[in-house]
């Protein structure tokens, strides 16, 4: 397991997030310029709401889960800054593209899946900020997308196989990281309700019992349609779904959606499994006649990684972890392109995954989710399983502990010194008397042994704090521990 963490780790932190820094992320004019080739050549200036709203994601997640840097969350906002700059009124969508300095470079999306991209991001900006305020506008943009998506008429599919004001699976995948990262925040009973609502669309009408399959397209009263879109099956699209909906249903501590949702998602990755070149290919365009689109994008290795590793982590699965097994393997021999010279992965694929030389996408999205998503997960099952093997060794409960702050009260800074006991991610973090966080000190993993961390007395802002009490909070799992300190200016 540590060796599988530490192919992770490498992969995030040596491989894709130097690229970007050197040649996605726009110092210019913040946001990032994803079209360029492989070697990092830039291919155009152009600016999507969708990129965007994805990297607000990326690296406010990045800050919140793995990396308490401060660089990381200033990628994020000088993003947000940027794209807040076009801010539509009303129920107006963003503009499809923009230019690089952040002009609207065309007319107003038909579809909500920028704005959408964009909620989630702002969403996760705000948790990593403790931003009431970006809090409230992220919530606002995802109700006016849902608003948008419920009229009758919203981006109709016509021919042959019409459906009017089409319900679509990928709408719910778009929704759910928005209320994930709200509910982070605070709890709220409107959120909670737009998250229930997408969990049963899901579960109960996209979810087709005859095939044990989710459908990513319904009439608009969520009824199947009568026509070849009952047959179609997009195992990216479901296999992303339904892994946001097991950590709904971890969230909610509800076993039996759990269940449910576990075993459809390794139903889902045997369904999708090429048994004769391997990998999860893309979609059954009609899997009554076994029609199929053999295409192998490296999101649908991944976002089956995602949801196999959870399920792992919380249930230890023995199916789970022979897929897991199964589709990582393949994943790094066909998509890692080092052996090419090359840090990014490939990312569209035929069904051999043949090599592709240059690319006019630099993905900064799915892959990079990937990674953080289960380096994060890797790390909570070592740091479970050692806190085990300290207990089964000594049949007691090691704790972490604070064993001192000096000088306190203090005028200028304070040391903080703790101990911990096994090897772990931990995160300590300085607290207000109102419970408001101050400052993060330290998040990432950590060897077993004694550590000091200093605090300034300054905020997340680099600004002074007044005179007060303080309170120091060391995590380490589900371990806690506290120690309050004075300042006094």
């Amino acid at each position: 397991m540590k060796e599988l963490r530490d192919q992770y780790y490498s992969y995030l932190f040596d491989d894709f997030l130097p690229f970007m820094e050197k040649y996605v992320i726009d110092t210019q004019y913040g946001g990032f310029l994803c079209s360029c080739d492989r070697d990092g050549t830039r291919l155009g200036t152009s600016k999507t709401p969708t990129n965007e709203g994805r990297g607000i994601w990326v690296w406010s997640f990045l800050y919140n889960e793995l990396a308490h840097e401060q660089k990381y969350l200033d990628v994020a906002k000088r993003s947000l800054d940027f794209i807040l700059k076009t801010r539509p009124e009303g129920d107006t969508l963003w503009p499809a593209t923009l230019t690089q300095d952040g002009k609207a470079a065309a007319a107003a999306d038909v579809t909500i899946y920028g704005d959408l991209y964009i909620a989630a991001g702002i969403a996760e900006y705000a948790f990593a900020a403790h931003d009431a305020g970006y809090w409230k506008l992220a919530k606002d943009i995802m109700e006016k997308c849902i608003r948008i998506y419920d009229k009758p008429d919203y981006d109709s599919i016509t021919g042959a196989n019409a459906i009017q004001g089409p319900r679509r699976q990928n709408v719910s995948m778009l929704i759910l990281p928005t209320t994930t990262s709200l509910l982070k925040y605070q709890a709220d009973p409107a959120v909670e309700a737009v998250a229930a609502r997408c969990v049963d669309a899901v579960t109960n009408y996209h979810y087709n019992p005859l095939y044990q399959l989710n459908n990513d397209f319904l009439n608009h009263d969520y009824s199947r349609p009568n026509n070849t879109y009952s047959k179609y099956i997009a195992f990216g699209i479901s296999n992303q779904t339904l892994w946001m909906i097991l950590h709904e249903a971890i969230r909610l501590k509800n076993s039996k959606l759990y269940d449910t949702l576990a075993e459809r998602i390794k139903h889902h990755g045997e369904m999708g499994w090429d048994d004769v070149y391997g990998g999860e290919f893309s979609t059954y365009s009609n899997i009554e006649t076994n029609t199929r689109d053999w295409s192998k994008t490296l999101h649908n290795q991944t976002e089956a990684l995602v949801g196999l590793l959870s399920i792992i982590e919380n249930s230890g699965d023995p199916r789970a972890q022979e897929l897991f097994s199964q589709v990582y393997t393949f994943t790094i021999q066909k998509y890692v392109l080092k052996k090419y010279g090359y840090p990014l992965w490939q990312h569209d694929a035929d069904r051999y995954v043949t090599y592709q030389p240059h690319t006019t996408r630099a993905e900064h999205f799915h892959n990079s989710r990937h990674l953080m998503m289960n380096l994060a997960a890797l790390n909570r099952m070592i740091a479970k399983s050692e806190i085990t093997q300290v207990n089964s060794a000594f049949d007691r409960p090691e704790e972490i502990l604070i064993t001192s702050v000096y000088p306190n009260p203090f005028n200028s800074s304070a040391t903080i010194e703790f101990t911990l006991p096994f090897h772990a991610f931990i995160k300590l973090d300085v607290y207000n008397i109102s419970g408001q966080k101050i400052k993060g000190l330290i998040s990432g993993y950590k060897t077993s042994g004694f550590y000091k961390a200093v605090w300034n007395g300054k905020d997340e802002k680099g600004k002074d704090v007044s005179s007060g009490v303080y309170i120091a909070k060391l995590m380490a799992g589900k371990q806690i521990s506290t120690i309050k300190t004075m300042l006094l200016r």
